[in-house]
């Protein structure tokens, strides 16, 4: 199973930021096309990625980093490949940086 988490306290903070009920959509559209990749089930691996995404005019994301790995290549890729299988974003363009826990249960 994959749980996204929400991001603790301010979400950077300026410079085009995003914070609250807008991330908190932008999450629930990227955890929903999120798929656990079945090698990382094999092996076991579990991690959280910290996204930092650029959301560009109607909701295309323009820009995906892995700003902080997991530690397993295999969920950071499924991470970046869920944004990109949730455009259009449910968001205003800018930056906005997303934590996507995969736990397995």
């Amino acid at each position: 199973m994959l749980a996204v988490l929400p991001p603790a306290g301010t979400v950077g903070g300026g410079s085009g930021w995003r914070e609250g009920a807008e991330i908190r959509l932008l999450r629930e559209r990227i955890e929903s096309r999120i798929v656990y990749p079945e090698e990382a089930i094999r092996r076991g691996q579990e991690g959280e990625v910290l996204l930092r995404i650029r959301v560009g005019e109607e909701g295309i994301p323009k820009d995906i980093r892995v700003t902080r790995s997991s530690g397993a290549r295999a969920l950071d890729e499924a991470a970046r490949s869920g944004v990109v299988r949730a455009a259009p974003l449910p968001s205003t363009p800018g930056w906005f940086e997303v934590p996507v826990r995969f736990h397995l249960r």
